[in-house]
């Protein structure tokens, strides 16, 4: 079994552990609302081709396409590891490093409307898939102080991500274990005279 990348003791006695999880499946990859397209011959695009194989097919796509989604270019830059980030030109300062990698692809009729809101979603489809690129994904058992297990949790992309749920969970799990409030005691009716 793997070592925790984390251990985290509650102050209701319950201890949370954090594992890596290599097996985590690529995100988005059943949201047929978001297109990530990578073309390079280093790396699966993520789109099986359906947006084209080649920069000139990805541009004539995009023409085709524009009134059903919205695509940015996304670039990569790639030292050690490699971050994904959409912008209409070149974000990253190393231009030996870095390069366009392909676009993502948000249907119109899924997100919102404005061009802010979708470059911000779009924002967050690269940052998930930069942390799921560069195996950031994890998953968190979380036991009571006799070590039985009362809650897992797996395919965590991000190590944020993965401190927000075991401590979710964590607290769920107090809050159930919480003695419950005595039910309430039933009276006798009053003897006496109702009206007066």
């Amino acid at each position: 079994m793997s070592q925790p990348v984390e251990t985290i003791t509650f102050a209701n006695g319950l201890t949370g552990e954090i594992f890596h999880d290599p097996d985590v499946e690529r995100p988005y990859a059943h949201n047929e609302a978001v297109r990530i397209v990578i073309l390079s011959r280093r790396y699966e695009d993520p789109a099986r081709g359906r947006c084209g194989t080649t920069p000139e097919q990805l541009a004539e796509w995009t023409v085709a396409n524009v009134d059903a989604w919205w695509a940015v270019p996304l670039f990569a830059y790639e030292h050690g590891g490699v971050v994904y980030r959409p912008a209409d030109n070149n974000p990253f300062h190393c231009p030996f490093d870095s390069g366009r990698a392909g676009s993502i692809a948000l249907r119109r009729d899924r997100f919102p409307a404005n061009d802010a809101q979708l470059r911000l979603e779009a924002e967050l489809v690269a940052s998930t898939f930069s942390a799921w690129a560069n195996g950031e994904c994890y998953r968190f058992t979380l036991t009571d102080a006799n070590g039985e297990e009362l809650d897992t949790g797996w395919g965590i992309i991000g190590y944020d991500a993965a401190i927000a749920a075991l401590t979710e969970a964590a607290a769920l799990c107090a809050d159930q274990s919480a003695p419950s409030p005595p039910p309430p005691q039933e009276r006798e009716p009053e003897q006496g005279c109702l009206f007066g």
